[in-house]
């Protein structure tokens, strides 16, 4: 592996953007190039604060209408709207810059049963993703093959590795190649604005564009009714059910709606009984479930729970439930098909997905092809070709996409130590049956329709043909990251300790900690992205104050383990404690309170994710008016 420092030339930071493109040794765009040396070379990069503004503006409106047609029956419409900018970090870091969304919801509420329907809506606006951007103002100055050409003939001039680059960035014309090119766009020029608006302004990647184009929406109806005064006095009887839409409308840049958009529903329902024995002490639940998504077959999930309460004051309480659940894979899970750069793309598990790539016809284990690569290299004889591929390449078959089914099983309880003094423990289990996550492929290059991504033409990557073996060997191949289920048995753990002491009335402490895991057999197969990116252990404690006159006030402290996030993001995420605090001063003339503190009082900086910001303390002043505040 090559050095990983900033002065190596193929140095790929964490935080800079456009160094993704690089070439090596053994890498087939090096063809042609004058590249004997054994090191990486890199574009040069754009930082992160090049590219995006990290200042965050939301603004957030609500609003809300109730009238009670009688005592019993409530009519009410609420509305939520946000729009504004801010950061979203996936595979890579997108800047959303005046997104909109709105959500609107009609209830209708009576005694016995409620019905409602809502929906969301969301635009995009003007997001871009800022490693496209990066990417393609370089491009915008020279092509890839240009650039790499011209730093070759930099070395040649000047036998170093910093004049060469200054040389590639800057030079109009090259010796080896006829034409102009123009010198790298540098920030905070009016220039570098410019072109950076002018490629963020388009939505294909194929075009050399760097925005995002969503317009989908979902639409949701549910409704719910209590029967416990229509089947006697013996049982409490819970029955509801649900109907939801989407609309993914991307214009084929971030899903498989080439063709426009397209609609998908699912529906659901349930039954649900409750009983109590010894004079209310234990109780039952019981409760019958059924989901069907338009993609998916059907499933009944049956869940069941006992809790049961004992002491001279019932302080003390067991439970113990057994559930099943039924988790319908997500639109990005099914539908997604996002070319993020460097022949990589994102593909959703569905056969209207995977097959507009080819992957339902050819898929090979990503080291299998490599190492096909390595042995194959310069070697044109067919027969040793597909004697090199027999040994080596390793081809996959990677059924359609299901849904997830778990199997939860959990004990727990809450008891009394002292007067004031509680303690609440639980231990769960869960075992998953085709268990979702993504997992790495390769297969054909697709060729795509002049100025759109839609896929028109694959590679032939077929192993039983000289060109396909050729194909595979000259790199003329994509790798796919695709959701997909584990066949493999899966399990996790779940374990809680919390303490609660009223020291006094007016004073609350609590105390917690929470250990989680996942069992997975092939946790160490490079090409299986489980995405459990979930620290292992968690501790926090925290001291409420109230009713000191009308002085309130609360401190908490958190400490959460180091883990390492291993899905569409991978890296290390250190482990990270800070310790919040407000207090409180109540006006009860004026039904105002007042509130002054800080999330990370002490400025500890810290990340939430590989590459992410470091985020330190943040302080406010709130002044909240309650007609109801007593």
């Amino acid at each position: 592996m090559p050095n990983q420092a900033p002065q190596n030339p193929g140095y790929n930071g964490v935080n800079t953007y456009g160094d993704e493109v690089r070439i090596g040794p053994l890498d087939p765009r090096s063809v042609g190039l004058p590249f004997n040396e054994k090191f990486y070379l890199a574009r040069t990069p754009y930082r992160d604060r090049d590219i995006i503004n990290p200042a965050v503006f939301l603004q957030k409106y609500s609003a809300q209408l109730q009238y009670f047609l009688s005592d019993n029956l409530e009519l009410s419409w609420r509305s939520f709207l946000v729009n504004g900018n801010t950061i979203y970090q996936a595979a890579n870091r997108n800047a959303l810059r005046d997104v909109l969304f709105h959500n609107h919801k009609l209830e209708l509420r009576g005694r016995r049963f409620f019905i409602r329907s809502y929906g969301s809506w969301e635009s995009s606006g003007r997001a871009y993703d800022s490693r496209f951007t990066a990417i393609f103002l370089n491009q915008w100055a020279k092509p890839n093959e240009a650039w790499f050409l011209g730093y070759f003939e930099g070395y040649a001039l000047y036998g170093s590795h910093e004049a060469a680059r200054a040389y590639a960035d800057t030079a109009v014309r090259l010796m080896s190649l006829p034409g102009q090119f123009r010198p790298r766009p540098e920030p905070g020029t009016p220039e570098f604005q410019k072109i950076m608006e002018e490629i963020n302004s388009g939505y294909y990647r194929t075009q050399g564009q760097a925005g995002f184009y969503d317009r989908s929406s979902f639409y949701h109806t549910e409704a719910q009714y209590d029967l416990s005064d229509f089947v006697g006095k013996w049982v409490e009887l819970l029955v509801g059910g649900n109907v939801r839409f989407f609309r993914v409308n991307t214009r084929g840049t971030l899903f498989v709606d080439y063709e426009g958009p397209f609609m998908t529903h699912e529906y659901g329902g349930f039954i649900q009984a409750n009983r109590w024995f010894l004079d209310r002490r234990l109780r039952v639940l019981a409760s019958l479930r059924y989901d069907k998504n338009q993609y998916f077959q059907g499933r009944f999930t049956p869940r069941a729970a006992l809790l049961y309460a004992f002491g001279k004051e019932r302080q003390h309480s067991l439970r113990l439930s057994y559930q099943t659940g039924f988790r319908i894979p997500t639109l990005q899970d099914q539908f997604i098909a996002l070319d993020i750069g460097f022949r990589e793309i994102t593909l959703g598990g569905t056969l209207r997905a995977r097959g507009v790539y080819g992957l339902d016809k050819f898929m090979f284990v990503p080291a299998s092809v490599y190492a096909y690569q390595a042995a194959a290299a310069g070697v044109t004889d067919s027969a040793t070709l597909a004697s090199l591929a027999q040994q080596y390449l390793q081809a996959i078959s990677v059924a359609p996409l299901k849904p997830e089914f778990v199997q939860y099983y959990e004990v727990g309880g809450r008891f009394q130590l002292i007067s004031g003094l509680y303690a609440d423990v639980e231990y769960a289990r869960a075992y998953y049956r085709d268990f979702v996550l993504y997992r790495n492929v390769i297969s054909s290059e697709p060729a795509y329709e002049t100025g759109t991504t839609k896929p028109i033409g694959l590679s032939n990557v077929n192993p039983s043909t000289l060109a396909g073996l050729e194909n595979l060997r000259d790199g003329r191949y994509y790798a796919y990251n695709t959701a997909t289920n584990l066949s493999d048995q899966v399990y996790a753990e779940y374990a809680s300790l919390g303490i609660e002491y009223a020291i006094t009335p007016k004073i609350l402490w609590t105390a917690s900690y929470s250990y989680a895991t996942l069992v997975l057999s092939v946790a160490k197969d490079p090409s299986f992205l489980p995405n459990f990116n979930t620290p292992r252990h968690k501790v926090g404690s925290s001291v409420y104050l109230s009713n000191f006159g009308r002085w309130g006030g609360s401190l908490n402290y958190r400490w959460i383990d180091a883990f390492r996030m291993d899905g569409l993001i991978q890296g290390a995420v250190p482990a990270v404690q800070w310790v919040d605090a407000q207090i409180s001063y109540t006006v009860p003339k004026w039904k105002t309170q007042f509130r002054i503190g800080g999330q990370n009082i002490l400025n500890i900086r810290y990340v939430q994710l590989p590459g992410g910001p470091r985020i330190g303390g943040l302080y406010y002043f709130q002044v909240v008016y309650d007609p109801f505040l007593r």
